[in-house]
């Protein structure tokens, strides 16, 4: 866990989540995060939830992008299943 002036900021968090899409903020690779997101939040299919390569987040950011609590060390992600 990392600190930042006002809170703690985890290694993972899944930031939000529904039936086709999730959005993490990380600081492990790619490989790390998919496998700690399908153990949260299982998707119950055979591929399970997998980067998104050809999305962007809703609010128009490139994916990944960086974070803005920990840009050094983290980064956001937008997954789909």
């Amino acid at each position: 866990m990392t600190t930042h002036p006002d809170r703690y900021v985890v290694d993972f968090q899944v930031l939000a989540f529904g039936l086709v899409y999730a959005s993490v903020c990380t600081s492990h690779d790619e490989a790390e995060t998919t496998r700690l997101l399908n153990l949260v939040h299982p998707t119950g299919l055979h591929l399970g939830w997998t980067p998104s390569t050809d999305e962007t987040f809703a609010t128009g950011q490139p994916n990944p992008c960086e974070c803005e609590l920990s840009p050094k060390t983290h980064h956001h992600v937008l997954y789909w299943c």
